[in-house]
């Protein structure tokens, strides 16, 4: 039998309060096109065709020229909420992702989902496709969606209820503390010492 070591997520910004977070979503995915962050933008326009006044920030990598392209364009199309970053590191990317309040991911199998990890522990309410290990981490139906329509309708809900949002944050935020550096070093450092017991046993 063997247990999973979750990966670390750095938390390297003081959290910022909801009432003083951006009404916006934050993308974080390569520029690629198993990363769907087309879908993204379908389902953002779905949300604002709702009646939600939400913006979005895309920032990933560059990895296949069509993709951004397209990403581009599509962003180009709707200049006043639709903003194209690029890539961005360091002190600029948590900026982002903890002044916004929502992140949403486009990538039908992700094999886990770090960027996924990494919106909900800067506080983001996050929305992650069916599918890979992304749903382990947001841990709740209404935070997964099959299609387009679906996510839309799931986000729509959430937007118009403050009592629904704060119950969000408190979920994701527990689910968070799972992928912390503090708790990573000790469950590695447990499972080390294991190893070495049993050596010693035999």
């Amino acid at each position: 039998p063997c247990g999973v070591l979750y990966p670390p997520v750095a938390a390297d910004s003081a959290p910022v309060p909801w009432g003083e977070k951006e009404n916006g979503f934050v993308v974080l995915a390569r520029m690629a096109p198993e990363k769907g962050v087309e879908r993204v933008i379908a389902i953002l326009d779905e949300v604002r065709r709702a009646g939600c006044d939400v913006h979005l920030h895309i920032l990933g990598r560059e990895d296949d020229r069509r993709t951004t392209g397209i990403v581009r364009r599509l962003c180009r199309e709707r200049p006043d909420w639709a903003h194209y970053e690029g890539f961005v590191t360091g002190e600029r990317k948590n900026e982002f992702l903890t002044r916004h309040r929502y992140g949403l991911s486009g990538c039908r199998h992700e094999a886990f989902g770090i960027a996924v990890a990494e919106l909900a522990a800067a506080g983001a309410i996050v929305w992650v496709p069916r599918g890979g290990g992304q749903v382990e981490i947001v841990g709740r139906e209404d935070l997964v969606y099959d299609d387009e329509q679906d996510a839309a309708r799931k986000i729509a809900r959430v937007l118009g209820g403050g009592e629904r949002q704060a119950e969000l944050t408190r979920h994701l935020a527990a689910r968070a503390a799972r992928f912390s550096t503090a708790r990573f070093v000790e469950e590695a450092r447990a499972i080390v010492r294991g190893f070495l017991d049993g050596e010693s046993r035999t």
